[in-house]
Formats: structure tokens, C-alpha cells, sequence
């Protein structure tokens, strides 16, 4: 992995960081357009939407005063998410060892819980973890301890984390920054 870059604004690397990575999207913002983004759609480099509302429950827009912004409607299916792809160093370097931290300069409104979910595929199987996620002021923190995915070393192909709006209401989801670390996890 590439050295460290820079963690989202509230947000600190642990001092026995092993690797940390940001989509490109938020290196280089581009300008998001207002849009309705199909399930499955790229919506920037690297993330992409998914949902089971109905055609134009899920808008996407520029964010506040950058970033990008996740609003979602009345009635408007039983989830909403922004997924994003970690490239594969990432997965090769995640062992049952790691704790995984996705951290992002963040602000939520709306009535219902925000997730985290790590995903690790390998082999046929894909295992997922998910946590709520800490909202705290511009922050948005989750972290995963994948010994409880049962994973050896070197064991996962591919990797991807969501955040994740169960049972939409009205809810918005600013996002102006969201990186992903990873460290060991202390054994006694």
C-alpha cells in the first residue's frame, strides 16, 4: 500500500496503522450532477448507488460546501446505500487479525440509524459485517474486527464497504471527505 494519506477532517489514524486508502474521488472532487441514480450506478469514481425505491427516491448532488450529497424520500424502499470498492492490496493485506476503520468528514440528518458494512469476498464465499456507525458532530465513524469473518491470511479477493440507510425515511447524508484504515488487533 501506498503511505498514509491524509485522514478525514475529526478523524486520526491509529498509531499502529497498517494501511490506509481513500477513493480517488475525494483526492480530486468532481462536481457531482443532480441526478437519480439507478441501483447499481456509478456515481463517482469508485462509489456507487444502491436501493430498492421507486425510480427517483434516491437523489444525488453536490454536498456542502463540497463532497456529495445522499438524500432519500418518503416511502422510498427498505434501504438506500453508497458502496465503495477498495482496491485489491487492500483485500490481500486484511487477515482475521485486522480492525478496519471507515472514518469520513460526515454529516447525517435523518430519523434512521446509519451502517457501516465491510464485505470480503473469497473464493465463492463473500462474508459482511455491519455496524452502526458513530455520528458525531462531521464525523462518521465504523469499525470492523474481521476475526469474526473467518478469513486466513491472504484469504480475501476482493473488498467493499457500504454505508448504509436502513428503512429510509426522509434522511440526507452529507459527505465532504472518507477514507479506510486498517490495523492489527491486540491478542494477549
Amino acid at each position: 500500500m501506498a503511505p498514509l494519506p491524509h485522514p478525514p477532517a475529526g478523524c486520526a489514524w491509529a498509531p499502529d496503522t497498517v494501511w490506509a486508502w481513500r477513493p480517488a474521488f475525494w483526492d480530486a472532487p468532481g462536481v457531482v450532477p443532480v441526478r437519480h441514480p439507478a441501483s447499481g450506478e456509478e456515481v463517482a469514481p469508485g462509489l456507487k448507488a444502491f436501493h430498492d425505491g421507486a425510480e427517483g427516491s434516491l437523489e444525488l448532488g453536490p454536498g456542502e460546501p463540497a463532497g456529495l450529497r445522499l438524500t432519500t424520500g418518503r416511502a422510498s424502499g427498505t434501504y438506500a446505500s453508497l458502496v465503495c470498492d477498495l482496491p485489491d492490496a487492500a483485500a490481500r493485506a486484511c487477515t482475521a487479525r485486522s480492525v478496519v476503520r471507515l472514518c469520513a468528514a460526515a454529516r447525517y440528518d435523518g430519523a434512521d440509524r446509519i451502517f457501516g458494512r465491510i464485505n470480503l469476498r473469497h473464493g465463492p464465499n463473500t462474508v459482511s459485517q455491519t455496524r452502526p456507525a458513530e455520528v458525531a458532530g462531521e464525523r462518521l465513524l465504523a469499525e470492523f474486527d474481521l476475526a469474526y469473518c473467518a478469513l486466513g491470511h491472504g484469504d480475501a479477493e476482493q473488498i467493499w464497504v457500504d454505508l448504509l440507510i436502513g428503512e429510509p425515511g426522509p434522511a440526507t447524508l452529507h459527505l465532504t471527505d472518507l477514507a479506510l484504515s486498517a490495523r492489527h488487533r491486540l491478542e494477549f
